[in-house]
């Protein structure tokens, strides 16, 4: 049976925040919120699902969820499909809420589904200190595979990943919220703006794309797909700004554009939900080997440096030199982003 989350209709969470732009956390508890923590969370097994929706809980000492009061502040990582995550009831009629636990849940409808491993959702945290990813005690509620079917295997879900800045301020706290002081965008000095409540930079980054494993190719086709609310690849259709690695004898195509087959706009707001997407193409008569950096894309940023798994990377094609299909297939990631301001 569907989960309550899923079966009540799930709506894309485009992120919380309060109207006057401050994060907040929906329960009392005497948080100075001294880290603004990004937590991701993924499927971490190899499995197929359709829905998945899991509860995670941390202690009150460790730290509480960003908030509107109801839903939690979250994004969702993977470009199809529906989010949703809330702080966990605190009674049984749900009159009151935990800030130190939420329940989300992912519907793909008739999207593709989720393969795992793969990440899902980051969430925002407020922490006196960076929490461990052990921390976090996640429990799979409900799930759903191909064909309506229990997943086989079961899902394993987890932090896969958790990263803590200074969170620029200090906390007020009263009974029933904790409010992190949000900036507001003539706050900020020339070369920053206002995001997730902190001044962060402008400016353009250097995304390096990687072969990880020992495997040789001749034909290798991906897509990139990324949330145009970060910012965009540089240049659109044939004029995308990625290049090759020098010395590795491949000849490349790169194409840009968003979801509307447009190129990425300029965000409407915070939590624009347009993805972008990018298909490389590389052909090499000697083939390349792996593990080796293949190409770079500039990307210019609205929101900050991106995160590596910010994009997720799908093959599309991929055959050895003597056009053979590669076992094991190639594992494509982002290795690196880096300001190319420095």
């Amino acid at each position: 049976m569907i989960g309550r989350a899923v079966a009540a209709g799930l709506a894309v969470l485009l992120g919380g925040c309060g109207q006057d732009g401050a994060a907040t956390s929906g329960a009392g508890g005497n948080v100075k919120a001294a880290l603004a923590c990004e937590l991701t969370f993924g499927v971490t097994n190899a499995t197929t699902l359709r829905v998945v929706e899991a509860s995670v809980r941390i202690s009150p000492d460790e730290g509480r969820f960003a908030s509107d009061g109801e839903r939690a502040e979250c994004d969702n990582l993977f470009p199809y499909g529906t989010t949703s995550a809330t702080l966990a009831c605190a009674d049984a009629d749900c009159t009151a809420r935990s800030g130190n636990a939420i329940v989300f849940a992912y519907d793909g409808g008739s999207s593709p589904a989720v393969t795992g491993p793969r990440d899902l959702l980051r969430c925002r945290l407020l922490a006196d200190a960076e929490p461990a990813p052990q921390a976090f005690a996640v429990d799979v509620v409900d799930a759903v595979g191909e064909g309506l079917r229990p997943p086989r295997p079961w899902p394993k879900v987890s932090v896969t990943d958790v990263r803590c800045r200074a969170d620029g301020g200090s906390s007020t706290t009263s009974s029933t919220s904790t409010t992190v002081p949000a900036c507001d965008q003539a706050a900020c000095a020339n070369g920053e703006h206002c995001w997730r409540g902190g001044c962060v930079p402008d400016g353009r980054y250097e995304v390096v794309f990687s072969l990880d494993n020992d495997v040789t190719f001749g034909a290798l086709g991906i897509e990139v797909d990324y949330a145009c609310r970060l910012g965009a690849i540089v240049g659109e259709g044939v004029t995308t700004a990625c290049v090759g690695r020098r010395g590795l004898r491949m000849a490349t195509s790169f194409n840009d554009r968003a979801t509307d087959e447009s190129p990425c706009a300029p965000p409407t707001g915070p939590y624009d939900p347009l993805w972008g997407q990018l298909g490389a193409g590389l052909i090499s008569i000697e083939g390349v080997t792996g593990p080796t950096v293949l190409f770079t894309c500039q990307f210019q940023a609205v929101a900050g440096a991106p995160w590596p798994s910010d994009f997720s990377i799908r093959l599309v094609d991929h055959a050895a030199p003597d056009l053979r299909p590669l076992d094991p297939a190639p594992v494509v990631t982002v290795s690196e982003v880096r300001s190319t301001e420095e």
